[in-house]
């Protein structure tokens, strides 16, 4: 599996989105898709659910993460029991669609 994160850009005012929106909030409708292969952020914010819907197995982390201005909301892949806020990330695209946040080991 190739690592890379997905996201997209209004040609018109430069807001990033993911997912795709139909619609920017400045009205254009042109975005386009940009990878990057080493998208690095940190975690703003984060939830640790131990009580999780059928099929997952607890405790699980979600996350927010900034990355170049913005904020992605995706599972963190580390032990949640050391996320903290202000950790170095690393964000990944999986197959499936949904956003992946790594923490970066120092």
């Amino acid at each position: 599996m190739v690592k890379m994160f997905k996201y997209y850009v209004c040609e018109k005012c430069g807001k990033g989105y993911y997912p795709k929106k139909v619609r920017c909030r400045c009205g254009s409708t042109s975005f386009k898709e940009v990878i990057d292969e080493n998208a690095e952020g940190k975690i703003y914010t984060y939830t640790i659910i131990y009580v999780p819907p059928k099929g997952f197995t607890p405790p699980i982390a979600v996350a927010i993460a900034e990355y170049n201005g913005m904020r992605f909301l995706g599972k963190y892949n580390g032990d949640p029991g050391k996320i903290k806020i202000g950790e170095k990330v690393r964000l990944d695209t999986s197959e499936d669609g949904s956003i992946l946040i790594s923490p970066i080991e120092s």
